[in-house]
């Protein structure tokens, strides 16, 4: 293993939101040994930044799962790919709750108001509008949806159809639906991490969670999956980490490196 990339919500954070102090000496140990590290997450730069700091990033991170690319050194965007306008018009037009990922802030209007809670997972930059489908947009590099499973299945099946990557998903008693680019995802990402670094994909490590994580997953030679991952996410894995084990730490003990 050459380069380690993790996931962050549901695996380098702990559910105080802060990275785990066996982590943080893992990183230590891990760049002692010249291994190189990464973070490939849903969040935003904004939202990313100081956790890439505390594990001591030195280069790219993959943001809005590989929309946003952001050197975490002197925090430059390297690679940003929005939407195409039109795209984000239509979507804006389905019956839901909107939140548009643009610049590195996340946009609502009065209706998103009520999932802020979630939604600030991904950056506590908000930028309140009165009305999301009245502003015109420039790059916006994720759209998610929140609402009833009609609408969001109709709009889920369209994205698909027109070769979006969307991601859709049980929230409450309806669905979530998160729609980015076409042939954006943490895949990509992680191609674009290791091959900055002068890595092959063969000596990468990842690990993560959730659906968002299987992109990544085929590609890296070295696969992590956390234990609380759904069966569709472990079937990616090569290594399933035992229920309340701190990542970073599992994987460096893995490859015989002690803090």
């Amino acid at each position: 293993m050459k380069l380690l990339i993790t996931d962050l919500d549901g695996t380098l954070l702990t559910r105080a939101g802060a990275v785990h102090e066996d982590d943080l000496k893992a990183a230590r140990a891990l760049l002692a040994h010249g291994v190189h590290l990464s973070v490939a997450t849903g969040r935003l730069y904004s939202g990313t930044r100081m956790h890439s700091q505390a594990i001591g990033v030195q280069g790219p991170v993959g943001c809005a799962d590989g929309s946003q690319l952001v050197d975490a050194r002197d925090h430059r965007a390297l690679a940003v790919h929005p939407l195409p306008p039109e795209t984000v018009a239509w979507l804006l037009a389905v019956e839901g709750v909107p939140y548009v990922f643009a610049e590195d802030s996340v946009h609502h209007d009065p209706r998103g108001e009520a999932h802020l809670v979630y939604v600030k997972t991904w950056s506590e930059q908000l930028v309140v509008h009165r009305d999301l489908g009245a502003v015109a947009w420039g790059p916006a590099k994720v759209v998610v949806l929140v609402g009833k499973h009609g609408p969001l299945q109709a709009a889920h099946e369209r994205a698909k159809a027109e070769g979006l990557t969307a991601i859709c998903f049980p929230f409450g008693d309806g669905l979530g639906l998160v729609v980015r680019r076409g042939g954006i995802d943490k895949g990509t990402a992680i191609e674009f991490i290791a091959a900055h670094h002068g890595v092959a994909l063969a000596d990468v490590a990842v690990v993560g969670d959730w659906l968002n994580d299987v992109p990544m997953l085929k590609r890296a030679g070295h696969r992590f999956v956390m234990g609380h991952a759904s069966d569709e996410v472990k079937a990616h894995a090569h290594h399933v980490l035992p229920p309340g084990q701190s990542p970073l730490a599992h994987i460096a003990a893995h490859f015989g490196v002690k803090p």
